[in-house]
């Protein structure tokens, strides 16, 4: 059964830790690349495989560039397969997705105020000791419907 949720969020990385995954951690001090970014929003949408515990999704992400850059970097965990990256008109950008972090290219400049989009798959890191340790929680309550839970660090 596929479940279909639409989030919309102000956060600026998505943060599942994983037990296969290295100390990987959202914050702290901001990358060269992000410095130039002014997050807006996030408009998430996931479908939820229940029996597979796999995520099929896109994100929107709308931003005021402070000046000119021809590269932006996201954070997204490795778990997740980017599928393609595209512009607010539909046209599709290069990218690469290695550790933990999306990386989009374009021939000309991105500047003011932008949007993309990033289409990915993949099997959401599992909570290891929920809340202490995050990720997500897949479950069933007493009436048996299923109850999915979204953990931060």
């Amino acid at each position: 059964m596929i479940k279909k949720l639409t989030f919309s969020l102000v956060i600026l990385s998505i943060y599942f830790p994983a037990k296969s995954q290295e100390n990987f951690t959202s914050g702290g001090v901001i990358r060269p690349l992000q410095e130039n970014m002014d997050i807006k929003y996030y408009d998430i949408f996931l479908d939820i495989d229940i029996k597979n515990k796999f995520f099929r999704g896109s994100t929107t992400i709308l931003f005021d560039l402070t000046k000119p850059t021809r590269e932006i970097e996201l954070h997204l965990v490795n778990q997740f397969k980017v599928k393609g990256v595209y512009t607010s008109g539909g046209r599709e950008l290069k990218f690469k997705h290695n550790d933990h972090l999306v990386s989009i290219t374009d021939k000309q400049d991105f500047e003011g105020l932008t949007s993309v989009q990033i289409e990915y798959e993949g099997n959401p890191p599992e909570a290891i000791n929920a809340p202490w340790v995050g990720g997500v929680t897949w479950a069933k309550d007493p009436a048996g419907y299923h109850w999915i839970g979204f953990l931060p660090k």
